[in-house]
């Protein structure tokens, strides 16, 4: 019933946010929860703590929709809830493609992968180690902070990616600094050297 409603005439929305209330009233609290994501309403953070409605964040794009209405109240929910939305779920469904899907949504479902990966890591740098790999090539595109590199400090810190996967993206990135150290961590010194000297 609930996914055959659609958005379209401006009337239905007022109908749908009293709907929305009336799920609430009656403890329905998960269809309640999937009016309050399709029609982008703040309340849906609230209503997920409130009633532990985390498994309900599976499927029909919701981890999306809540990260494009909050991205920030998004992610620190699913930081701080890892135990209840599984790392491997959210990042599922940021990766989801299609044939269908634009280049500017997969820029923009990569650009929030690149978000949640990296506030999860600064949290807790083992938590989500098995995406270690794919955070190489998100912080080469997306950390472009001068003299504030989180790509060094996760790769000082992180054990759980392979070392010349990791030197590969970043030559081809031309991203020199990271080179040197992932060059002299291979034992590489002279190398490291003449890379240093090429920046």
């Amino acid at each position: 019933m609930l996914s055959e409603i659609k958005l379209s005439p401006a009337d239905n929305l007022s109908l749908l946010k009293c709907l929305g209330l009336l799920y609430e009233y009656q403890e329905d609290f998960v269809n309640s929860l999937y009016l309050y994501i399709k029609l982008s309403d703040p309340k849906a953070f609230a209503l997920i703590d409130r009633y532990n409605l985390f498994a309900s964040l599976e499927g029909d794009d919701k981890i999306l929709r809540l990260l494009t209405l909050n991205e920030e109240k998004a992610i620190d929910l699913y930081i701080n809830n890892t135990d209840k939305i599984p790392v491997g779920m959210v990042v599922e469904d940021l990766k989801k493609r299609d044939k269908k899907t634009k280049s500017s949504e997969v820029a923009r479902r990569t650009k929030l992968l690149y978000k949640y990966l990296d506030s999860l890591f600064q949290m807790d740098p083992e938590i989500g180690f098995e995406y270690h790999e794919d955070m190489i090539g998100l912080y080469a595109e997306f950390d472009i902070t001068p003299g504030k590199s989180r790509l060094m400090r996760f790769l000082r810190e992180s054990t759980s990616y392979p070392i010349d996967k990791a030197y590969e993206i970043c030559e081809k990135r031309k991203l020199y600094e990271a080179q040197v150290y992932l060059l002299t961590q291979m034992g590489r010194p002279i190398q490291a050297s003449h890379c240093w000297s090429m920046r």
